[in-house]
Formats: structure tokens, C-alpha cells, sequence
């Protein structure tokens, strides 16, 4: 099969070469002639492109041929018309009959067009057998509509892209923000062992369909062959593409309205804590005041505990510069402190540069709480609990890490103590929500120790977006405390 491959790409290599030009005029030769030499290559550029695209190309070069027929068809019927009747030679100086020629030379062009649209439906239905995509549509919108998670949709869209497209074997791979730049920009078809940074295509794989979405991340679908042996044509990766814009549709809907549900829960959460708030700190104030000034570590954690609550029942953002919530792992840090004693070391180690990006709001805190509570308050010794932010590239990575004995990875979905009302997993959701899947948690736990860490884009907040709040949270001076009313 190669070899007769190379001989007859040699053939028709050798026959366009035969048409150069020996002379330098060529005022002797006609314009036919001329197009002939001019144009001698086009057997050996479609030979070599249908060599590996003949089934891609199939469908276009039948419906050229069709559109050919039509119009061919029509010229014949002018031509035979205009003979019979002598149509042009009588119009010549009759202006009536010239415009009734023009109107009835537009009306046969759109019988032409309403005729190729019919010959063209024909053959989608007929010939190539291509089901109609809006049914598809449909079913991928109402799977959007039911679907409780993101994964979930995924699968069930892939189900339908399978019974659209005829086929057995059809799979989906998620891809994050950090290599969605080897994801192909529209549906392709695979070649079996090529690699592409991500993954090395299958024997099973003939088509690739990208999915991107808005926040940077992606998923790739890979179908397999056909049922019937029926190819895959240039149409059949255009309805796909179709297919794949509706999905990144839906996933965005579904994303869009678990970050509203997130935020009616926090609002829900922000009314009940607000219940007479100034109940709570002129309690607060009414124990600071109550305390003995020779009590300092007492008057500090009341302190600490007044800010606490006053940066909890903040629900006005969502996104805060870090420096802000390093005032309250610190403030939170002090009050353990006090309560562990030389159990608790703590150590902060955070990138000037990275102070002013974005994160959203207690998303530290409840890791730095996850690593007091299982990693150095369940053990004998002295345990230490460590704090890092810092830059990559254009990225900031934050790191929360203990040496204490380790967890169960199913505890990061428990609702974190203290009355914060936001759970570990519930940080999960809004990192991915307000990054991606890039800015997901990553957890190593082992009877050493436990780290979790995620990476954000390291942005900084515009203005406005940051409200006054103290410079420091703990002091050893003691400070009045500002009642609610």
C-alpha cells in the first residue's frame, strides 16, 4: 500500500513538473491553455490531501457536485428556453418583455436556492444519515436543568454525544488551567500514538472534542469509532462543535447558580449570626471591662475574640486582600496559644508581594483551625503549625502544614468549630467557584504530618475594595471595645 503510494505520488509529481514553461512567451497559446499549465499541480495537492482526508472531505465534495448539478441543470433549462423562444433576441428592444426576464430570472434564482436546500437535506438524511442536533440540544439543556453537580452533568452529556454520534465508546478527561493550552481549538480527528503534552491517543480514539471554559480549566472528550463503520465527515466535527458549545453552556449555568446558592447560604448564615449583634459585644465589652488589668492574657483573648467575630460577620465581600486574614489567623493563633500553652508553635512565612492578592474571605483560617484541632491538639507533645504565601510566577501558592499525627481525608468535608459556620469544604467549593479547578485543594496527610495547599492567580484588589480594618488584631496594650447599637 505505501509503495503505491510513493510511485504514484512520483507519477504525478513527474507529470506536473512536465508543464513547465520551456519559452519565455507564451502569447501563442490560448487563455485554456494557459490555466491548463498554471493549474498542472492541483492533481498531486488533491491526491496527497485525500490520501488521509478522503472521508473528511467526502461529504464536501458531494455537495459541491450536488450545488454543481443544480445550477447546471438550470443553465441547461435558460439555454433551452432562450433557443426555443428566442427570448433575449426579442427582448432586445421591448422593455416590457425585458423586465418580465428579470423577474423571472430572480424568481428561478430562489427556485434554484430552495431547491439546493432541499437536495442538501436530502443527502444529510439520506446519504450521510446525520440525526438532527436539535433533539441532542435539547437533552444536554435538560440534563443542565437536573443535574446536582458539575461531574454529573459531564457524564450524562457524554451519554448523549455517544447516542448522537453512534458510538460505543466515548470518554471525558478533565484538564485544568495549567495545561488547557494543548486542548485543540475545535473537534479533530486523532491520529493513534501521537501524544499532545496531556495524553497519548488510543487505538480506540478517532475524534477529539474540546470543552473550555471560562475560568481557565477544561475537559476533552474522545470518541470512539462508529457504529456501522460509517466515518466521521467534515459535518459530523461541525455538529460536534455545536454539541460541545452547548455543553460549556450548561456547565457555566451550573456553575453560575451553585456560586449564587453558596452566596443565599452565606447570606442566610450572616442573618442568623446578626441576631442582636450588639448583644454580643456589649457582652464582650462588659467582660473586657470586668477583667483585671494585671490579667493581660485574659484582656488579649477578649480582644481577639471581639475581632474574631466582627471579621466573621463581615458578608459585604467575597474576595479580601490577604493581609486582611492574616490579621485574623493571628488573632486566632493567640487565643490557641493561650489554650495549648508551649503545645502550639506557629511559624508565618508570607511574601511581601503576595500580602495584597485576592483570596476569598476565611480561606486560611479554617485550614490553620484544621491543623490546631487534628494535628497538635490531639497529641502529648509540642507540635508546630506552619504558614506559607508565596509567588510563582504569576501565581500565589499558600501552604498550611502540621506535624502532628495525620487525618482522614473525609474530614476536610466537616463544618469547621468555633461558630465561623464554614467548613472546610465549603472552602473547596468557593475556591473553584472563584478560580477554577486550578485553585483546588491539594491534601498530603500522613502520620508525620499534614499539608494543604492551593494555588491562586495573584491579583490585586482594586479600589475600594479593602475597608479599614486595625493594622494589627492583638496588642498587649489593652483597647476599648467598639459596642454594636
Amino acid at each position: 500500500q505505501a509503495g503505491r503510494r510513493i510511485v504514484a505520488s512520483m507519477c504525478l509529481f513527474i507529470f506536473a513538473i512536465s508543464f513547465l514553461h520551456f519559452s519565455p512567451g507564451h502569447a501563442r497559446y490560448a487563455w485554456s491553455s494557459e490555466i491548463a499549465l498554471h493549474h498542472a499541480g492541483i492533481p498531486l495537492a488533491l491526491y496527497v490531501l485525500l490520501q488521509d482526508y478522503r472521508f473528511l472531505l467526502l461529504d464536501a465534495f458531494l455537495r459541491f457536485m450536488a450545488n454543481a448539478v443544480v445550477a447546471f441543470g438550470f443553465i441547461v433549462l435558460s439555454l433551452g428556453l432562450n433557443a426555443k423562444f428566442q427570448l433575449l433576441h426579442n427582448a432586445e428592444n421591448n422593455p416590457f418583455l425585458q423586465g418580465v426576464l428579470s423577474t423571472t430570472a430572480c424568481v428561478v434564482l430562489i427556485g434554484a436556492v430552495s431547491v439546493r436546500g432541499r437536495l442538501q437535506l436530502l443527502l444529510t438524511r439520506v446519504v450521510f444519515r446525520r440525526p438532527d442536533r436539535e433533539p441532542a440540544i435539547r437533552e444536554i439543556s435538560d440534563q443542565g436543568i437536573r443535574s446536582t453537580s458539575e461531574g454529573d452533568l459531564l457524564q450524562q452529556a457524554t451519554l448523549s454525544i455517544a447516542r448522537f454520534a453512534g458510538v460505543a465508546r466515548c470518554e471525558i478527561l478533565a484538564v485544568n488551567s495549567r495545561n488547557d493550552q494543548d486542548l485543540p481549538n475545535e473537534p479533530t480527528l486523532t491520529e493513534p500514538g501521537s501524544e499532545n503534552g496531556l495524553y497519548s491517543y488510543q487505538s480506540w480514539m478517532e475524534v477529539c472534542l474540546p470543552l473550555r471554559f471560562t475560568k481557565g480549566d477544561g475537559a476533552i472528550m474522545f470518541l470512539g469509532r462508529r457504529e456501522g463503520g460509517r466515518r466521521y465527515l467534515s459535518e459530523d466535527l461541525q455538529e460536534l462543535g455545536w454539541l460541545g458549545a452547548v455543553i460549556v453552556e450548561q456547565v457555566e449555568r451550573l456553575r453560575n447558580s451553585e456560586l449564587q446558592r453558596l452566596v443565599s447560604q452565606a447570606e442566610l448564615r450572616a442573618l442568623q449570626s446578626q441576631i442582636n449583634p450588639h448583644f454580643l459585644f456589649n457582652s464582650l465589652n462588659t467582660l473586657y471591662g470586668t477583667i483585671p488589668r494585671e490579667a493581660a492574657d485574659a484582656r488579649r483573648m477578649v480582644l481577639n475574640l471581639s475581632e474574631i467575630f466582627r471579621y466573621s460577620l463581615q458578608q459585604d465581600r467575597s474576595l479580601i486582600p490577604l493581609s486582611e486574614e492574616l490579621h485574623l489567623i493571628e488573632a486566632y493563633l493567640q487565643i490557641e496559644s493561650l489554650r495549648l500553652g508551649a503545645r502550639l508553635k506557629t511559624e508565618i512565612h508570607v511574601d511581601d508581594a503576595a500580602r495584597q492578592s485576592l483570596i476569598p474571605i476565611l480561606s486560611i483560617q479554617p485550614l490553620i483551625e484544621n491543623a490546631v484541632k487534628h494535628g497538635i491538639a490531639v497529641r502529648s507533645g509540642p507540635g508546630t503549625v506552619r504558614l506559607r504565601a508565596r509567588l510563582q510566577k504569576e501565581n500565589v501558592l499558600i501552604e498550611v502544614t502540621d506535624d502532628g499525627a495525620g487525618f482522614q481525608a473525609d474530614s476536610l468535608r466537616s463544618k469547621s468549630p468555633a461558630g465561623s459556620g464554614v467548613g472546610l469544604e465549603n472552602v473547596r467549593q468557593r475556591l473553584r467557584l472563584c478560580f477554577g479547578e486550578s485553585a483546588r485543594l491539594n491534601v498530603e496527610s500522613s502520620q508525620l504530618g499534614s499539608t494543604i495547599s492551593f494555588m491562586i492567580p495573584a491579583s490585586r484588589p482594586q479600589s475600594g475594595i479593602s475597608k479599614g480594618i486595625p493594622a494589627s488584631l492583638t496588642t498587649t496594650q489593652p483597647q476599648p471595645i467598639t459596642a454594636y447599637s
